[in-house]
């Protein structure tokens, strides 16, 4: 058994875990999958000065108060962001960190240094429309790979629901060298063209990453769950 925590990316909420994290908890882990502050069922306590940092912080809050040991830190897309951070302040209670398609930053780097012009639009439109510091759901289905004509595609769109600007733009304060044991997994389906800098890192360095692709499209963990979560049974099995 391990303890294992999940941690969604942006725009989504702990609900995307539901089918990876049944069949962990199946498997006899316990399992960890906390929605963001500010995101899905808690957008109650939304405001405009939650970013990268405060939703870091709050999940090793949940963390905490869920009296888990070391852990396995997985975590998918902007998540990665917030994994990373997590992994700075809880040293050494982190045994491994799984990058799901995820972004792994370096200290001071942030999310909008790894998208593109569509992306940076977005975040200007939301920095002068409306609230002025929400950005709305921008993947399509098809971008998150899931098929456009499938009923359970329109129920997933429906629960998406804005990210804090600051999310998106706050740097990562990282003061301590990366966890030892990483594994990043690659989603070769559709790609979005931000991982990919991740993915060739991780490649050209086997001492310092286990590398795994996976034929599905970004929301690996709703296309292909079983699959995932095998993947992380395997990965959090005691060396």
């Amino acid at each position: 058994m391990a303890d294992i925590v999940l941690i969604h990316g942006a725009w989504h909420g702990g609900w995307c875990w539901d089918k990876v994290a049944a069949a962990l908890t199946a498997r006899g882990h316990r399992v960890l999958a906390p929605t963001l502050i500010g995101m899905a069922e808690r957008q109650g306590e939304l405001h405009r000065a939650i970013g990268l940092v405060a939703q870091a912080d709050d999940a090793v809050a949940a963390l905490g108060a869920a009296g888990l040991g070391e852990v396995t830190l997985v975590a998918h897309s902007y998540g990665g962001m917030v994994a990373t951070v997590m992994a700075d302040r809880l040293r050494p209670r982190v045994r491994q960190l799984v990058y799901l398609d995820a972004m792994v930053p370096r200290n001071g780097e942030r999310v909008a240094d790894y998208t593109g012009p569509r992306a940076a639009a977005a975040r200007d439109k939301a920095a002068t429309q409306g609230d002025g510091w929400l950005v709305p759901p921008m993947l399509t289905a098809a971008q998150l790979g899931l098929d456009p004509a499938a009923p359970e595609t329109a129920k997933v769109l429906a629960r998406l629901t804005p990210q804090p600007l600051l999310c998106l733009t706050e740097p990562a304060p990282l003061t301590q060298p990366p966890v030892a044991a990483r594994s990043y997994v690659y989603c070769a389906v559709q790609p979005l063209g931000i991982f990919e800098r991740f993915r060739d890192a991780a490649r050209a360095d086997p001492a310092a990453w286990r590398y795994f692709e996976l034929a599905t499209g970004h929301d690996c963990m709703l296309t292909m769950p079983g699959t995932v979560a095998g993947l992380i049974d395997d990965l959090a099995a005691p060396p």
